[in-house]
């Protein structure tokens, strides 16, 4: 189940706000990946706890 998108900005960077607690696995929009030749380096997930805190997590991505 897809909780929240997101578009990142020129730098990559992207948020995510008022995200439940919880654990989610992060992905690219399969047709834009797609299109743009683009895969995910490994799996990425992250935990979100009840606190409120702010969660980082880098990410890459390659183009085949």
């Amino acid at each position: 189940k897809q909780a929240a998108t997101a578009r990142t900005e020129g730098d990559g960077f992207f948020l995510f706000e008022q995200v439940p607690p919880g654990d989610y696995a992060i992905g690219l929009d399969p047709e834009q990946a797609a299109r743009l030749r683009l895969r995910l380096a490994q799996e990425a997930s992250i935990s979100v706890d009840s606190k409120g805190s702010i969660a980082r997590i880098d990410i890459t991505v390659r183009q085949d």
